[in-house]
């Protein structure tokens, strides 16, 4: 076996992707910066569908693919996790089975960390996709990852707290300690918030881009009380390591924990699949967090994110205060009498105004129907005036 110095890693878990799994390893082979130089850890978590066949198809044709086996199925955290025992190189990088990245997104990031051995970490944009082309859905944190910047404080560009996705960044060693996922669903959040205040050096660069597919059939799409309990989970634990991190982390990670704590908010108050029973579940973990944020942090949130969270700041303090059916009633039912309230008034102005014109269009009418009968009139006089003439003669 031809053993190489890969320059990069990349991690890939695998679960029944046999679908995607081609468009995904075929981006990293054409790599420019040559399959020779990248190691590819693909983690197979207890697939049931053809994906193995297939990954060692790619084993089989490549030296620097890798097949490591899970078993049981315990999600893509403890896939990644596993992933990162095998890696070689100095820098790793991580993709899901159904995405694709840009052809020469790892010589370029690698160029960057030649340049500055002070960058540590890199991020770059991303764009969804899905089987009818590009989905232009606007986020906040893929805003900021479009223009070229270096940051040595994640404070100093607030908003890429948001940018947790893991497949958008490449790391490098100094940073390995920090890659824990845990074993739930959006574990990239905590991941990626302590990447982020550990970081030396961040730099952004618009040249590489993930292509990242939305799929129905994905859990985070599921509207169930366990993922919604799951996002609070993660709030926790962003909000655990901020109550043990220097201080001047405590606001943009109480930012991250906030707006996952609104995610579980919006689902009792908005989402549509919600059943009473299930939020029932939700609210009673929900009771716990308010007291996790100042009034302070949500009014400097607002003032740097405007418009950035689901549902009022009101519906964060009526937890403290209202029962669960106290507050479904609040946020849902008069949410929608107001909803149907704003509807009436809307046909109410609309049909005042249909009034209006049509009043106009009768005035009209009256106006012309008066000029007829003056016209009539002026035309018998005519008549009159002509037989008088006609008579003189």
């Amino acid at each position: 076996m031809v053993l190489w110095d890969y320059l990069i890693s990349v991690i890939i878990p695998v679960f029944n992707g046999e679908k995607y799994i081609q468009e995904c390893f075929d981006s990293i082979i054409n790599q420019t910066l040559g399959i020779e130089n990248i190691e590819v850890i693909v983690v197979d978590d207890s697939s049931t569908d053809n994906s193995v066949e297939i990954i060692n198809q790619y084993v089989e044709k490549y030296e620097s693919f890798k097949l490591i086996k899970q078993e049981p199925n315990q999600g893509s955290g403890p896939a990644r996790n596993l992933g990162l025992k095998y890696v070689t190189s100095d820098y790793v990088t991580y993709m899901d089975c159904d995405d694709y990245i840009s052809l020469d997104a790892y010589e370029k990031a690698l160029e960057i960390f030649k340049n500055d051995s002070d960058v540590d970490l890199i991020m770059y944009k991303w764009e969804e996709f899905d089987d009818n082309g590009l989905l232009n859905r606007y986020d906040i944190a893929k805003e900021s990852l479009k223009k070229h910047k270096i940051l040595t404080d994640i404070n100093e560009s607030p908003e890429l707290i948001f940018a947790t996705y893991v497949y958008i960044k490449v790391y490098a060693k100094r940073l390995f300690p920090y890659l824990v996922f845990p074993p739930l669903s959006y574990q990239d959040n905590i991941a990626s918030a302590r990447i982020m205040i550990n970081a030396n050096k961040i730099y952004i660069t618009e040249d590489i881009c993930c292509y990242y597919r939305q799929r129905n059939d994905s859990v985070s799409k599921e509207v169930s009380a366990r993922n919604y309990l799951n996002i609070l989970i993660a709030a926790k634990q962003v909000l655990d390591l901020r109550d043990s991190s220097s201080d001047k982390f405590y606001n943009v990670l109480s930012f991250l924990a906030l707006k996952l704590t609104y995610h579980s908010i919006y689902y009792i108050c908005q989402k549509l699949g919600f059943t009473l029973k299930e939020g029932e579940v939700v609210y009673a973990e929900l009771k716990n967090y308010p007291k996790f944020f100042s009034r302070e942090i949500l009014k400097e949130y607002q003032e740097i994110f405007p418009n950035y969270l689901q549902c009022s700041e009101q519906t964060l303090w009526d937890i403290d205060d209202l029962d669960y059916y106290e507050y479904v009633v609040k946020n849902r039912c008069q949410k929608t009498i107001s909803d149907l309230n704003n509807q009436k008034n809307t046909l109410v102005n609309k049909n005042t105004e249909l009034s209006r014109q049509n009043d106009a269009k009768v005035n009209k009418i009256n106006k012309l129907k008066n000029k007829n009968l003056n016209l009539a009139a002026k035309k018998k006089k005519l008549s009159k005036k002509n037989k008088k003439i006609k008579r003189k003669e």
